[in-house]
């Protein structure tokens, strides 16, 4: 495996610009297919034959449409969740204002909301608008409400005028004081690849390493290069996500390990680089060590692993 990895590290090094390249080619191919792809990610997370899962299929089994897409993670995600070829679903959860009740009154409150949300049933692919007293959906204190929204359509084929009348009727009861979300069908959120958690995780780690280093261009290395890889692992998952189901969980562990193990690594193999060009080694000679003292760390038997990673100087 060392003489491996070091004809293939000795290699890039000599090559490096068209290695550089080759690998933004790649990302570029990757980046390219994961577009034709549309980013098809499955928001169900199931492990088949779990104990949670055959609740889950129990479930759908008895209730049918009126599931509401319990046990799916997606709240009122119906079927859908499990298989996006079927009908979906939307929840409507209402709170009542600062200070009152939903039952106040004579249950004016929860009067004035059904009175915005039960014309729904009317809409276009809305197959049935849920009654929350029967279905006691209802607080006891009257603080909040639910209502689902069941759709003849799966969530990508629901009409536009139907998701509009649904905000509208939702904006309808912000106006009047209420506090209203809306989840499921084609109300999910889209998915999204880099969040602001993730960058600010980036901007830490730059700030970090360069007071480290004292060297922009030391510190950037490890940035770029987990980057990069991240890149072409995240494309390579959205690519994929054409051809098989692939649940959006999977890219977000791909970004958190990919961050972490790229920049954590390439950190350690740059410091004992640096390390070792400052005792008057050659590049090659410097890639040759790490190459075969600090990359190969299995079998961790190799007396040599240990003496190399225990002479690390951070």
């Amino acid at each position: 495996m060392a003489s491996a990895l070091y004809r293939i590290g000795t290699f890039s090094f000599r090559h490096r610009w068209a290695v550089l390249l080759a690998w933004i080619a790649v990302l570029a191919a990757l980046l390219a297919g994961a577009a034709a792809a549309g980013l098809k990610m499955s928001d169900s997370f199931t492990i088949p034959n779990t104990e949670s899962d055959r609740a889950q299929q129990l479930v759908v089994e008895r209730l049918g449409d009126a599931a509401g897409g319990v046990g799916t993670g997606g709240g009122s995600a119906s079927q859908s969740a499990v298989d996006p070829d079927l009908p979906s679903s939307a929840r409507i959860v209402v709170g009542a204002p600062e200070g009152e009740s939903l039952l106040d009154d004579n249950a004016a409150g929860l009067a004035t909301v059904l009175g915005v949300l039960a014309p729904l049933a009317q809409e276009d692919d809305v197959t049935a608008v849920s009654d929350p007293v029967a279905a006691q959906a209802v607080a006891p204190d009257g603080s909040v409400m639910y209502v689902d929204v069941q759709l003849g359509s799966p969530a990508d084929d629901v009409p536009a005028a139907t998701v509009t009348a649904v905000r509208d009727a939702e904006q309808t009861l912000e106006d009047q004081g209420y506090t209203v979300a809306v989840t499921g069908g084609p109300f999910t959120e889209e998915l999204e690849i880099l969040g602001p958690t993730e960058s600010l995780g980036v901007i830490v780690a730059l700030a970090v390493l360069i007071v480290t280093f004292g060297s922009l261009l030391a510190a950037g290395m490890p940035i770029v290069t987990a980057l990069l890889g991240v890149g072409v692992g995240a494309a390579g998952v959205l690519a994929l996500s054409a051809t098989i189901e692939i649940s959006s969980a999977t890219l977000t562990l791909a970004l958190m390990l990919g961050l972490a193990v790229g920049i954590d690594y390439a950190l350690f193999l740059l410091t004992r680089h640096r390390q070792q060009l400052a005792e008057g080694m050659t590049p090659v000679e410097s890639l040759k060590f790490v190459e075969q003292h600090m990359v190969p760390f299995y079998p961790l038997g190799d007396y040599k692993v240990a003496a190399g990673v225990a002479q690390i100087k951070i």
